[in-house]
């Protein structure tokens, strides 16, 4: 795949990002679970994913409920190719193991771990009050591997078979998200696994995997990121590197998803906050849509973050990539 060269750059740049970017390798054996951790406070208790169509092995009513103490989330992991691969997990405030609960697959940055991710996007504590279960895998040593299939991919396709036999899952409604070098691992694994995923939240790379089933796509990009450029080859005004300055620009990106989604519609553009505007396909297959968040001066940061600035890159508070995904994912379950 053509841009797996120049998406290596990513790795280079991003470890002096606001976020710290995010690259594995071959069929391994399965074991494992979850162990008790800290607790997660809901703040609601939101009826989402309770459309269930199809419900996965893992829902019985004598199955396993929320981890010791009543704790909403846990650490756990699983051998694969011989090596454990960890992962923190959150389960919904109203989780039941008879009742099939939507999954956020959530992928972190380069340089970074499944801790930095939620401290950057609140994804488990707000999926949680939302209904979803959230998952966030960890890299090898903070890496992610480019490649459609590897250690990484095996790692994620199994760790999605463990959740599937020994949780309640949705299966029409698991989604993925991921940030910087994240995003593109969670859209290659996406594409390279069909029928796995049913919709994508990307956050600062959204570039097109290429031979990709219909998916319903969310993106966010900010015109001043400094480690991938907004626009194809960058611009005067944010100093990319010059591999990096090579990816396709964030139009073109979401232009991609949408042809991919058969969506016939030209985008429809609106400004939803002073330094925000959005850009929307729909009249796509399957009732997909296909949607990017521009965030004006907006750095290589996650929309909406609590993180402070930093390293030079605006974080815009005027809209929540969170929220914003998990709205999203509520309207597009798999078709």
């Amino acid at each position: 795949m053509s841009g797996f060269r120049t998406l290596g750059a990513i790795l280079v740049v991003a470890g002096t990002s606001a976020l710290g970017c995010t690259g594995g390798s071959d069929g391994g054996s399965v074991t494992g679970g979850p162990a008790g951790d800290e607790r997660v406070s809901a703040t609601e208790d939101r009826p989402r994913g309770s459309q269930a169509s199809r419900q996965s092995a893992g829902c019985d009513p004598d199955g396993v409920g929320f981890f010791g103490d009543n704790q909403l989330t846990s650490t756990g992991s699983i051998a694969v190719d011989g090596i454990e691969r960890r992962y923190t997990i959150g389960l919904p405030a109203n989780y039941r193991p008879d009742r099939p609960s939507p999954l956020i697959v959530a992928l972190h940055g380069w340089a970074a771990d499944a801790a930095g991710l939620e401290a950057l996007s609140d994804l488990v504590v707000l999926g949680s009050a939302s209904g979803y279960m959230t998952v966030l895998p960890e890299g090898e040593d903070g890496d992610w591997e480019l490649a459609p299939e590897g250690h990484d991919a095996r790692f994620l396709v199994a760790l999605l078979d463990h959740l599937e036999t020994t949780r309640c899952v949705d299966l029409d409604r698991i989604h993925g998200a991921g940030v910087s070098m994240g995003a593109w691992k969670i859209a290659i694994t996406a594409c390279t696994f069909p029928g796995r995923f049913a919709s994508l939240a990307l956050v600062t790379v959204e570039v097109f995997p290429g031979e990709c089933d219909p998916l319903a796509v969310i993106a966010f990009h900010g015109t001043a990121d400094v480690v991938v450029p907004y626009g194809e080859g960058g611009d005067d005004v944010v100093g990319v590197d010059a591999f990096n300055a090579t990816l396709p620009g964030a139009l073109d990106n979401i232009a991609a998803w949408a042809l991919n989604a058969g969506c016939s519609s030209e985008p429809t553009e609106s400004r939803l906050e002073p330094d925000v505007v959005v850009r929307s396909y729909t009249e796509c297959d399957r009732d997909a849509e296909v949607v990017l968040y521009t965030i004006e001066g907006g750095g290589h940061t996650w929309p909406g973050s609590a993180r402070p600035d930093a390293f030079g890159q605006t974080i815009t508070r005027t809209v929540s990539a969170t929220e914003l995904s998990l709205d999203f994912f509520d309207a597009q379950p798999r078709r």
